[in-house]
């Protein structure tokens, strides 16, 4: 009747290999907001820096227009990015194998 209460060494070594994946993909989901995170910072530098030449006449209509909508379009993406990367983050924090 032990037998059924106390682990096993299989059972053991499971745990510890599904407490290292579970760990892994938090790290791994944690980088990949960081790296989100940045990608959206770099392209709120670059907005406002088109902006900035813009205003001071070092751009053209047609190529501030075009490198807008560019930006734009990457900065959505990458807002999608981080939003979809914290609730996945959220979601392995609240879905822990090993409670």
């Amino acid at each position: 009747m032990a037998a059924l209460v106390r682990p096993t060494r299989d059972e053991d070594a499971t745990l510890a290999q599904l407490q290292s994946t579970e760990d892994a993909r938090r790290v791994e989901v944690s980088l990949q907001l960081q790296q989100a995170q940045r990608d959206q910072t770099r392209l709120s530098g670059e907005r406002e820096r088109v902006e900035r030449d813009y205003r001071a006449g070092g751009l053209p209509v047609d190529l501030y227009a075009q490198l807008d909508l560019k930006i734009g379009v990457e900065e959505k993406a990458a807002f999608a990015q981080v939003k979809r990367l914290r609730t996945r983050e959220r979601e392995l924090s609240s879905e822990k194998l090993l409670a």
